[in-house]
């Protein structure tokens, strides 16, 4: 839950209280720009920013790729080089993880 208070956050949020009551109550519907915007003044993931677009009625607009999408290659590289830092200590094998994938790559890898 947000645990956003119209009074006080509608001024942090940059819309007007009651266009925002009406948006909560179904009165109105939220643009895509308003959705982007509050996504971004809350802090919010882009993954999860996607989920708001999709219940809004937009398209998402944040790529998700697979781990063997190309496109990682870089960032792959550098996750293995970093348990890789981590093989010689004896019996302290480590894990990357990530929130889509619990197990992303072993630094044990006999």
């Amino acid at each position: 839950m947000l645990h956003v208070r119209q009074g006080r956050d509608c001024d942090r949020l940059d819309y007007d209280k009651c266009h925002l009551s009406f948006v909560e109550t179904g009165r109105s519907t939220p643009s895509r720009d308003m959705v982007l915007h509050l996504a971004e003044r809350l802090e919010i993931p882009l993954r999860e920013r996607n989920k708001l677009l999709i219940a809004a009625g937009y398209a998402p607009v944040y790529p998700e790729r697979k781990l063997d999408d190309p496109a990682l290659d870089a960032a792959r590289k550098a996750v293995d080089l970093v348990l890789a830092g981590h093989e010689p200590i004896p019996r302290s094998p480590s894990i990357a993880t990530g929130r889509s994938s619990p197990r992303i790559a072993p630094s044990d890898r006999s």
